[in-house]
């Protein structure tokens, strides 16, 4: 690598870094896509609770205290996924608008939505399905259980595992962000969708749309 190399790397990870987030909705009455059952019978889901931090301990040791606090909130809750009485999986949401502190912007999923503000997969359990065997049970049992009838997230428009996982659950694209990062300072600024866009989003809700199947 060279010197220019090095000092361009160096600029966009500690001066200044930007990317284009996509905002994505998903309504929860949808029919799940098919999925592994044998790894979704081995997989055992929860809610989380504070006696669950020995669970993070192992890879999450340093956000153990601030994932405490967020399970004191009374809209926001955590579901987790273990596979051999190992934590492999976890998500956090939200009811009703929650403002990010560190993005300082306010993501509102709606009256009936939730916000899905966090997802982690062990690096040990990132093949093999378990992101889809536990998304398909959020959506088709755990979400509908609590009354939620809508999901908000956000994804990096570059981060192609997560966009693949949302198209397969059939996320429909509703908005964008520039997120922006300089000295270390988190910003936020609304984005119209890009030109063509529109027409990616249409064209991948009706590709899942043709290779739904119904809930099971």
């Amino acid at each position: 690598m060279s010197w220019r190399e090095r000092l361009a790397r160096a600029w966009r990870r500690r001066v200044f870094t930007h990317e284009l987030l996509c905002l994505a909705r998903r309504e929860v009455a949808m029919p799940v896509p098919p999925g592994d059952e044998k790894l979704e019978q081995r997989l055992v889901m929860r809610r989380a609770t504070a006696a669950d931090a020995l669970l993070w301990q192992e890879s999450w040791a340093a956000k153990v205290p601030w994932y405490l606090e967020r399970l004191k909130s009374a809209t926001e809750f955590c579901w987790l996924g273990i596979v051999d009485g190992r934590l492999a999986v976890h998500c956090w949401y939200n009811r009703g608008p929650y403002f990010d502190p560190m993005m300082k912007h306010t993501f509102d999923p709606g009256p009936s939505g939730a916000y899905f503000g966090e997802g982690w997969v062990h690096p040990d359990f990132r093949v093999g399905g378990l992101a889809i065997a536990f998304n398909r049970r959020i959506y088709g049992e755990v979400l509908p259980a609590l009354g939620v009838q809508q999901v908000l997230c956000y994804y990096a428009t570059d981060n192609v595992a997560s966009v693949k996982l949302q198209a397969r659950f059939g996320f429909v694209e509703v908005g964008w962000l520039h997120h922006w990062k300089i000295l270390g300072r988190h910003g936020f600024a609304r984005a119209a969708m890009p030109k063509g866009r529109e027409q990616g989003a249409e064209a991948a809700a009706a590709t899942t749309d043709r290779t739904r199947s119904p809930r099971t």
